[in-house]
């Protein structure tokens, strides 16, 4: 039953889940943008960690982007976040310890609608005898993947794991943002509070979850920066501790990073969520506020 849930972990873990659009091909947006400086190039793509086959091709701007460079950056491992030993700790962390729960931990309405919602996946091996042992972070971004799985969507064919097994099989240098340990505590960590609001979240929004993944990706794929960011102000608007968590935080750590990069005299790609590119708090506009020229594709 937990086998049946770990599988998804890896991706939500990687960032808040964004996905998009496949049309308007009129103007030629992407969610894609390029930074040169004196010795080389970095592309800046924002992901959808999970994906259906049919959405494949790609846009031939991403192809291009990824063919031009020699490094591939991702937010995590990909192959370490699937390890045993990473899957092993993050249910270390998951897990409440005897004597605890999750009907215990959470207030009775929160835990009521787990209830009924989880109705829908007991023919997929998951009900409230595996989730009362489990702490309303993990449980948050179970209830997530099991329904993205319900609606075809798989992490085999998101953006992340696509680029990287390219990148793997074609010998390309392979670099990481943030360790699996730290993804991991990220969410782990967060206020007994924090981590009920964001089940509640959750809850709320599995009615609509096709809808907004529909939306999302046609925003990704149609390089609509300011509905992605509007799609993810609104998801964050009642948590902004989370979001400063989640997002902002993570954004001011990887921009030296990527200044970093841009020091090489190879050509970097960097895959992470595209939510993290746009909006006032992005990557985007962090480095273009250092006075980096950050030109949209």
């Amino acid at each position: 039953m937990l086998s049946a849930m770990k599988k998804y972990v890896w991706l939500f873990l990687l960032t808040v889940v964004v996905i998009l659009p496949l049309s308007g091909e009129a103007q030629e947006k992407h969610s894609l943008w390029r930074v040169d400086s004196p010795t080389n190039t970095v592309y800046l793509l924002g992901s959808l960690h999970m994906l259906k086959q049919a959405h494949y091709p790609l846009r031939p701007a991403l192809e291009a982007a990824f063919s031009d460079a020699r490094h591939l950056v991702t937010e995590a491992n990909v192959d370490e976040l699937e390890s045993p030993t990473v899957l092993a700790e993050i249910m270390q962390k998951a897990a409440y310890p005897s004597g605890a729960s999750l009907q215990a931990s959470i207030s009775q309405k929160a835990y009521q609608l787990t209830e009924h919602v989880v109705v829908d996946f007991e023919a997929m091996g998951v009900n409230m005898g595996v989730l009362n042992g489990l702490k309303p972070w993990f449980v948050s971004i179970t209830l997530v993947g099991l329904k993205l799985q319900q609606l075809g969507f798989s992490p085999s064919s998101g953006i992340d794991r696509y680029f990287f097994k390219k990148a793997k099989d074609s010998g390309m240098g392979l670099h990481a943002l943030e360790t699996s340990s730290f993804q991991i505590n990220l969410l782990s960590s967060l206020s007994e509070q924090d981590q009920e609001l964001m089940l509640l979240q959750t809850l709320k929004e599995l009615e609509v979850t096709e809808k907004l993944f529909d939306e999302m990706y046609t925003t990704w794929r149609d390089g609509d920066t300011d509905g992605l960011a509007t799609l993810l102000s609104e998801s964050f608007r009642e948590y902004p501790a989370v979001y400063e968590k989640l997002i902002v935080a993570r954004n001011r750590n990887w921009v030296p990073r990527i200044e970093s990069y841009l020091k090489q005299e190879e050509n970097y790609v960097v895959v992470v969520g595209a939510g993290h590119l746009v909006g006032e708090d992005s990557v985007v506009q962090m480095l273009t506020s250092k006075g980096y020229g950050v030109d949209q594709l």
